[in-house]
């Protein structure tokens, strides 16, 4: 098990909003659970790697988790994700300080909060 504490600050936002990210993997899926607050409504959730970009700018997500992202948890099959996904999910494991995860919103669509990964 993976966990964030999701700020605004890290990516260059003025969005004062918190929040945590809970992510699972397993041999064949991932999973995640959010909460935040203080933000506008979420419409977008992924796993990034580090660093984040300049203000204004976006990385593509390795894991981008839903089409809108809510507190309601969810898991799908790595395999949505595409051939490299499993490998992908084995760096997140063994190295999960070099992952972020965001969550963006309308006003903040290249996130509005986000924090790094670590171990729970």
């Amino acid at each position: 098990m993976l966990k964030a504490t999701l700020t605004g600050p890290y990516l260059h936002t003025t969005a004062h909003g918190t929040g945590t990210a809970t992510i699972t993997f397993t041999a064949t899926k991932a999973c995640w659970r959010f909460s935040y607050s203080g933000i506008d409504t979420p419409n977008v959730s992924g796993i990034h790697v580090t660093p984040p970009p300049p203000a204004g700018y976006h990385k593509l997500s390795i894991f981008p988790f839903t089409a809108t992202t809510s507190k309601k948890p969810g898991c799908e099959a790595l395999n949505r994700w595409g051939a490299s996904a499993p490998g992908w999910a084995k760096k997140i494991v063994a190295n999960p300080s070099r992952f972020y995860v965001i969550i963006g919103t309308g006003r903040y669509p290249n996130g509005a909060i986000r924090g790094v990964l670590h171990r729970s």
